[in-house]
């Protein structure tokens, strides 16, 4: 279904990030939406699609994501430390994505 998306919008890697809860610390809705507005506005030039990231965790509240398409695995670095993201999710069309962990 993920590679039908990219060949339909003619690319072929991708992320998956949010603005969220910086280095694991638990924000107000207020501060997370506003630092994922600002990690909106910088994906402006990409194909993005809402989403929400789950984890196991049921005290931990869901977190406002993004699935951006064609952004490169640097780009998508760059950003997770800009938005200080313990770790963001990457991948190519027809490859297993990858959880990489940042500094």
């Amino acid at each position: 279904m993920l590679d039908d998306l990219h060949q339909r919008h003619h690319c072929h890697t991708w992320t998956y990030i949010t603005a969220w809860n910086p280095l694991s610390e638990a924000q107000s809705n207020e501060i997370n939406q506003f630092k994922n507005n600002e990690l909106k506005q910088d994906l402006q030039h990409y194909i993005v699609f809402d989403g929400e990231g789950i984890g196991q965790d049921p005290t931990w509240k869901p977190e406002k994501s993004f699935l951006v398409l064609g952004i490169n695995k640097e780009e998508a670095i760059a950003l997770g430390n800009k938005y200080r993201q313990h770790a963001i999710v990457y991948g190519e069309i027809n490859k297993a994505p990858e959880l990489l962990w940042l500094s």
